[in-house]
């Protein structure tokens, strides 16, 4: 799964989703991808979910790190539930993904707590704004590593993909 982090910490199974693009079927997705990471989480348990006894599994957190230009709130959550034909109110059966917008002047605390996501978001918006200025995507991205790159952003991670990239 591309731009996507899964993990397992206390019980919970995090799954972290970059979107470039508002995408109102996150939740939809973000089913699918949780049911293709409880299936190797299960057979890596060597659990059978066909025995009597309650499987138990481990809680799921689905978050998307929004970096779009569709203006939304800092944090929207969206439900599986409004994708349903027939609409179900009833609560018995529910996904939800957290989009957390980390576009520029959004989520300041939450990046002003958490430099690694503030340097991205920065990388991002730098990228961004390059583009609007008339770079082609690959001259926007290569400033952006370059301007990353100066001002240690992401602990020397941009200086790392580019020194791999030229070897």
């Amino acid at each position: 799964m591309k731009n996507d982090i899964s993990f397992l910490i206390d019980s919970q199974l995090n799954l972290y989703k970059q979107q470039s693009s508002y995408n109102p079927n996150m939740p939809l997705r973000g089913l699918m991808y949780f049911s293709q990471l409880y299936q190797k989480y299960i057979s890596k348990q060597r659990k059978d979910i066909y025995s009597s006894a309650l499987l138990k599994i481990p809680t799921p957190q689905f978050i998307v790190i929004y970096t779009g230009s569709t203006e939304l709130d800092d944090v929207k959550e969206l439900k599986l539930s409004n994708s349903f034909e027939v609409p179900d109110t009833s609560g018995r059966f529910e996904w939800t993904a957290t989009v957390v917008n980390i576009s520029k002047g959004h989520s300041l605390k939450l990046l002003e707590q958490c430099p690694p996501l503030r340097d991205y978001a920065v990388y991002v918006s730098r990228i961004k704004g390059n583009v609007a200025a008339g770079m082609t995507k690959e001259d926007a991205v290569n400033e952006a590593m370059e301007y990353s790159i100066e001002h240690n952003l992401l602990y020397g991670y941009f200086l790392e993909q580019k020194t791999g990239r030229m070897s």
